[in-house]
C-alpha cells in the first residue's frame, strides 16, 4: 500500500468527505470491439450508407458497370437500379455480387423480371418493397 501512496496513486481521505460506493478496477484492462454495427444506434445510419462507397474506392476499379450504379443508385441500404437489355443485366448482376463479396457483403433480396437472372418474381402475386416505395 505504501508503494502506490508514493506513486500517487492513493491518498488519505478526509473524514467530511462523504461514503461513495466502492468499486474494483482490475488490473489488467480488457478491450472488446464490435465486429457488427447494432442497428438502432446513432452511428448505424451513417454506416449502412458509408459502407457501399468505401467498397467502391476499395475495389470499384475492378468493376466499372457496377461501380457508378452503387454510387448512385442506393436508396438507404437498398440498390434499385435497372438496365436496358438482358446481357447488361446478367453482367451488372456479376460485378455487383464480385464487387460487394470483395467487401466482405452478401447481397440479398433480388428481384427481377427477367429469368434469366435467377430471381424473378410473379407480377400478379408478388409486391416490391423498399422501405415505404412500391412496386406492382
Amino acid at each position: 500500500m505504501h508503494g502506490y501512496e508514493e506513486m500517487g496513486h492513493m491518498e488519505e481521505e478526509k473524514e467530511e468527505h462523504e461514503p461513495e460506493i466502492p468499486y474494483y478496477i482490475p488490473h489488467q484492462v480488457n478491450t472488446y470491439e464490435l465486429n457488427t454495427v447494432t442497428y438502432g444506434t446513432t452511428s448505424a445510419q451513417y454506416l449502412a450508407t458509408r459502407t457501399p462507397k468505401q467498397i467502391i474506392t476499395d475495389k470499384g476499379g475492378k468493376f466499372p458497370l457496377a461501380a457508378p450504379v452503387v454510387e448512385t443508385d442506393f436508396y438507404v441500404d437498398d440498390l434499385v437500379t435497372g438496365v436496358n437489355n438482358e446481357a447488361t443485366a446478367v453482367e451488372l448482376q456479376r460485378q455487383l455480387i464480385k464487387l460487394f463479396d470483395a467487401g466482405g457483403m452478401k447481397l440479398h433480396k433480388w428481384s427481377s423480371n427477367t429469368r434469366r437472372l435467377g430471381f424473378c418474381f410473379d407480377k400478379d402475386k408478388e409486391n416490391i418493397k423498399t422501405l415505404g416505395l412500391k412496386w406492382n
